[in-house]
């Protein structure tokens, strides 16, 4: 089964993604910052990851380099997300 690790810190996100993914059969798992979202990478190995681009303390672009500079991280796909409203 394919594993998609959402990173958000909205928690309304990550509540309402995975049963999206989940009802077409995909393991999901969340994080609400870069720093847990490591962890999750390191338990669960997702084959791809969904970023939010505007964190407080860490933002997806950012993770995600910090995940291409590993080479147990660096192939996995990664797709931003936002939900700027301006």
């Amino acid at each position: 089964m394919a594993r998609i690790l959402i990173v958000d810190d909205e928690e309304d996100v990550v509540n309402f993604l995975p049963k999206e993914f989940t009802k077409r059969d995909y393991e999901v798992e969340t994080a609400l910052s870069g720093e847990e979202a490591i962890e999750k990478v390191k338990e669960t190995r997702p084959h791809l990851m969904l970023l939010d681009i505007r964190m407080p303390e860490e933002d997806g672009v950012s993770l995600c380099r910090r995940l291409q500079t590993h080479p147990d991280t660096r192939e996995i796909p990664v797709v931003f997300l936002t939900g700027c409203e301006e």
